[in-house]
């Protein structure tokens, strides 16, 4: 995985967090109710789930180190839909400052998510604070 292919992932996961809560929660009532699983069907099931809480807890963990503002674009855009120009118009500010605060912001989230993958120091300064 080079950087290009981290921020694609990231941008991806991010746009995926409701599905994956979701998805969460539908494979743990199957878990939990469905009593015709085999042990191997079973033991798939509770891998997906430890990932899908993984992939949860890495996004929840890089969010807290955005700025207010940062963490208002980036979850106005991935989660609730927002569109570019009207997060500029909520906020008051041009597409371009929502355009790099988002870009920066994911960056981050990246670097933060899956720095580790391409040996990147990048996130040190924010991780310092």
């Amino acid at each position: 995985m080079d950087h290009k292919d981290i921020f694609e992932q990231t941008k991806k996961d991010l746009k995926e967090f409701k599905a994956i809560i979701a998805r969460l929660k539908t494979n743990k009532l199957i878990l939990e109710k469905d009593t015709l699983l085999s042990d191997e069907e079973k033991k798939l099931l509770e891998r997906k789930i430890k990932s899908d809480e993984i992939k949860l807890e890495k996004i929840k963990a890089a969010l807290e180190f955005l700025s207010d503002t940062d963490l208002k674009i980036i979850t106005s855009i991935f989660f609730e839909k927002v569109t570019n120009k009207d997060m500029a118009a909520q906020l008051n500010v041009s597409k371009e400052f929502i355009n790099r605060h988002k870009r920066e912001s994911t960056e981050r989230i990246a670097d933060i998510m899956y720095g580790h993958l391409v040996g990147s120091n990048l996130g040190l300064s924010y991780l310092q604070d």
